[in-house]
């Protein structure tokens, strides 16, 4: 049974090779996905958030956020967050755009749009990056 301690609870010890554990796995997976935007929403909020919004009610935010992000830790999601040069992992990566970019090798990452989520070797949502491209070389005067 799932709890709020997290999927190694209770029923779901045993084979792996149990369809309930699957099925619970499975339901587990799309729960957390599910409950990924609301995350970002949050984080969205808290940025935006002008420093004279009351205090209570910000702090009120911030517990929420550290609430749901307490929440994902205990079921074993981790941040997907590249870093800006690091190498296109298209197994946990999408990409959004590209840029021509002469400092950069073609395929690394100039920025990150989302942050990604995986759980274990599960993505739940790869991380949304913008990547380098060859620079656009320029055509030679023929003169």
């Amino acid at each position: 049974m799932l709890s709020e301690r997290g999927p190694d609870s209770g029923a779901l010890r045993g084979c792996a090779d149990d369809p309930r554990r699957e099925a619970a796995e499975e339901t587990a997976v799309a729960l957390l996905r599910d409950l990924l935007p609301i995350v970002d929403d949050l984080e969205a909020a808290l940025k935006s958030a002008p420093d004279y919004v009351e205090e209570v009610r910000r702090a009120r935010l911030e517990h929420l956020y550290r609430s749901f992000r307490s929440f994902l830790e205990r079921w074993g999601v981790e941040e997907i967050r590249p870093s800006e040069g690091s190498q296109f992992d298209p197994g946990s990566h999408e990409v959004v755009g590209s840029d021509p970019r002469a400092d950069l090798p073609e395929g690394h990452i100039l920025a990150l749009s989302r942050k990604g989520y995986r759980r274990g070797d599960r993505v739940l949502r790869p991380a949304q990056v913008r990547i380098a491209r060859g620079a656009v070389a320029k055509p030679q005067d023929a003169g």
